[in-house]
């Protein structure tokens, strides 16, 4: 991503690899933009490697493949009504959705050195499996079920990414960058059930994903190739989806960050980390929630788990 890179242009030939590592950490327990604590809420560690590789086909265009890895684990407790007893563990791993990308830079880098605009249109396989097992501590015994949403390697559908990128040099030395990318999910449900008590939310949802940046780069140690980012991030899940239905069960809501990150380039090798840190969180009204309780108010919301903070750190080569 722009931002995190010290070369914005690949000459054509050349390939470009990079694995970025993700951790997450969810426990905070919000209802729409409220937190509300609670002893019992189910906490989720992810770990998520992903692998790209791209191969930079003219000046201005190039195609890419992503590959994510997951390992992920959710502990919650027995549960039966308002009765709580221990504590357990689910946990799922293995191969996410792969996607397919093209990108291109909309002028001509020979004449943009300073300035200029990338979009990316892609597809996403639905590679990762979406109906993940495990055991479940019950007051009677353990079930095998399927794991929590969250936690599921994969969606189960087919969807559309769509992304657009763009920088501008200010003076010498400072960078301004922006970043937008949307997975577009048509499929409405993919069959898998959730064993929740609501009817409406009985199977799982395939729901749409958003992340947007804009950001600053500035030098820090330029004998070293060494530059500060601080980046303003929003994420999360929209309660409808561009196209197609939003029923079934999904968690909707947003995250707005602030993400200081650091990355040191020599000759073909970046290496990056940053940590972007929560300001606001939103777990919104899912079309359930609106379908079961209508008043737009948030006591019909259902709640989620938002992490204090991200870490993300990477290294990339181009060769």
């Amino acid at each position: 991503m722009i931002g995190a890179a010290g070369q914005v242009y690949d000459l054509p030939g050349s390939w470009h690899t990079s694995l970025v590592y993700r951790h997450q950490h969810s426990e905070r327990r919000f209802v729409g933009d409220q937190e509300q604590p609670d002893p019992h809420v189910a906490v989720n560690d992810l770990n998520v490697f992903d692998l790209s590789l791209s191969y930079t086909l003219t000046s201005r265009f190039s195609l890419g493949l992503n590959v994510p890895i997951l390992e992920m684990n959710r502990e919650q407790s027995v549960r039966a009504g308002q009765t709580f007893g221990d504590r357990f563990s689910t946990q799922s791993h293995g191969l996410g959705d792969v996607s397919v990308i093209a990108r291109g830079w909309l002028f001509d880098p020979a004449k943009n050195l300073r300035h200029n605009v990338n979009t990316a249109i892609g597809v996403k396989i639905p590679t990762g499996q979406d109906d993940v097992t495990d055991r479940f501590q019950t007051f009677t015994g353990s079930v095998v079920l399927t794991v929590d949403q969250s936690i599921q390697p994969g969606d189960g559908g087919w969807g559309i990414r769509l992304g657009a990128s763009a920088f501008q040099t200010l003076g010498n030395s400072f960078e301004l960058f922006s970043t937008v990318d949307y997975l577009s999910n048509p499929e409405g449900t993919n069959g898998v059930p959730t064993y929740r008590p609501r009817a409406s939310e009985g199977i799982m949802s395939v729901p749409d994903q958003y992340l947007a940046r804009l950001g600053i780069q500035a030098p820090i140690w330029p004998k070293w190739q060494l530059r500060g980012t601080l980046v303003g991030r929003i994420e999360g899940v929209p309660a409808h989806d561009l196209i197609g239905s939003s029923t079934g069960f999904r968690r909707p809501g947003y995250a707005v960050s602030i993400e200081p990150g650091l990355n040191m380039t020599n000759k073909a090798n970046t290496v990056f980390i940053s940590v972007p840190l929560a300001i606001y969180r939103n777990r919104t009204k899912s079309v359930p929630d609106e379908i079961d309780d209508p008043i737009p108010t948030t006591l019909g919301n259902g709640d989620a788990a938002f992490a204090d903070y991200l870490l993300l750190m990477g290294y990339t080569r181009t060769f």
